[in-house]
């Protein structure tokens, strides 16, 4: 179709007065829209580089070039260099199960619960720890996914470490079950949080408890009676026995009228016992 031909066609589109009711001559005039202008096109007879080409004239495209196209730079880090962030100052080694204290540094799970059985500070930042170390169990996730796009050799260290800590674990638990079980057959009386315990039961609970990690650790807990059941139905005073118990400070509400704060007891507690 030459020029003259297609701008013959446009003019009488555009001004042929079509009643609105013909549905078939608007759905032509749709049809011929949709074939002979450009998807671009917004207004009729514009004097652009889409119009042009529908009247057969190609615009000179100046701003093209064989020119390589710039690099891009980007800030991604690569693998190595994340796994390089995520390593505990303690052992030197990417964290296994990362434990995050309450000033936000993280560490290995067994190299902190070492750490605080001799210091109660941060590593780190010496920050003294008033609060016992969290699973950090989203970056453990994140831990998994980045060690998956690793080297071989470099997975199967990571395999080999979480694989001797969850034997120790196990072994400690075995150790533990074994214990408890002749001391009861032997009739032995645990302590039990309720009530309050002089300087060497104290001691004696806080070498136990530091001795055992993970089950083992809750199930020490338990035979003195201290559970999330016990934090959950005991009385005020019951609370602040178990608090002194374990060598905690009664937490108080500041006023004219200080308060002991339960709720941050409760919190304390919980926090010690899912450590």
């Amino acid at each position: 179709m030459n020029r003259e031909g297609n701008k013959r066609k446009l003019e009488e589109m555009f001004s042929e007065n079509v009643d609105e009711g013909n549905d078939e001559q608007s759905e032509k005039r749709i049809r011929l829209l949709s074939v002979d202008a450009p998807p671009a096109l917004n207004s009729p007879l514009l004097p652009s580089a889409d119009m042009a080409v529908l009247f057969g004239k190609h615009p000179d495209c100046s701003s093209c070039s064989n020119d390589p196209l710039p690099e891009v730079q980007t800030n991604v880090l690569s693998t190595s260099e994340v796994i390089d962030e995520l390593e505990c100052i303690i052992c030197r080694e990417t964290f296994l199960k990362p434990y995050t204290l309450q000033c936000s540094h993280t560490f290995c799970k067994k190299c902190i619960n070492t750490w605080m059985k001799v210091r109660k500070s941060c590593p780190t930042c010496r920050k003294l720890l008033t609060r016992q170390p969290v699973y950090n169990m989203t970056l453990d996730k994140i831990l998994r996914l980045v060690l998956k796009k690793m080297k071989f050799q470099e997975q199967e260290d990571m395999d080999r470490r979480r694989l001797e800590l969850e034997k120790e674990e196990a072994d400690a638990l075995q150790r533990f079950i074994t214990t408890v079980k002749s001391a009861k057959e032997r009739g032995v009386v645990f302590l039990n949080i309720s009530n309050p315990w002089n300087d060497n039961e104290r001691l004696l609970f806080k070498t136990g408890v530091e001795r055992y990690e993970g089950t083992a650790r809750k199930l020490y807990c338990e035979l003195t009676n201290f559970s999330l059941d016990f934090i959950k139905n005991a009385t005020t005073e019951q609370l602040e026995v178990g608090c002194k118990n374990l060598g905690f400070l009664i937490p108080k509400v500041i006023g004219s009228n200080p308060t002991t704060d339960f709720n941050l007891i409760r919190m304390i507690l919980t926090d010690f016992l899912s450590t």
